[in-house]
């Protein structure tokens, strides 16, 4: 953009440790260490708050609760609605209801991944924002719509389409008030037996 930058942000979802892998993508704490971000934020599934603990390393975390934390930990609540560089950021896994959760899946099951079927539930959760992350759905998304940009990190981890490979999110807060997300895939690990693994591939991180 060519603008004074102000605020980076690491945008991580869908961790779900221990439930599908044992520890964090090995990529995770390098790719965000080398674009320094000043904050991170988890939009859920984390699913054990030693997650929280690693990434701090890194930055402070704020992160709200998944369908799966409401198994792992109950503590977190289910959005936030932070301000961040003066914009004001929806932070949420975006299952909503578990009656919400459980008609989608069937939905889902049906007829496959449609990102319409969330977007009204995210603007309405919180209309105030100008920012909405969300997890859940494993789908990665970045796009701007009527002046508010959707962005989901997609998966951390594991993901419901073989299509799809573990990935991230950064988000640079610039003094004009401008805001720019990135996906950033994770390439060449993949699960076996609750453990990453090396696997060969020719995808590049875009």
């Amino acid at each position: 953009m060519g603008q004074q930058l102000l605020l980076t942000v690491g945008v991580v979802s869908d961790t779900h440790i221990p439930d599908r892998v044992d520890s964090i993508h090995p990529q995770i704490i390098p790719i965000f260490r080398a674009a320094h971000v000043d904050q991170i934020l988890h939009a859920g599934d984390i699913s054990i708050p030693p997650v929280l603990v690693e990434l701090e390393q890194i930055a402070p975390v704020t992160a709200v609760r998944g369908n799966r934390d409401l198994i792992f930990d109950r503590s977190l609540p289910k959005l936030r609605v932070i301000e961040l560089a003066g914009v004001k950021v929806a932070l949420m896994h975006g299952h909503g209801s578990w009656a919400n959760y459980i008609r989608d899946k069937l939905i889902y099951f049906r007829t496959g991944y449609e990102l319409e079927r969330y977007i009204p539930n995210l603007l309405r959760t919180a209309p105030e924002a100008r920012i909405y992350i969300f997890g859940h759905t494993h789908f990665p998304e970045n796009f701007w719509r009527d002046g508010r940009l959707i962005f989901n990190p997609g998966s951390a981890s594991s993901s419901i389409s073989r299509k799809l490979v573990p990935s991230i999110g950064i988000l640079r807060f610039y003094a004009s008030g401008g805001v720019e997300g990135e996906i950033i895939k994770m390439v060449g690990l993949k699960i076996a037996y609750h453990q990453w693994v090396e696997y060969s591939t020719n995808l590049k991180n875009s």
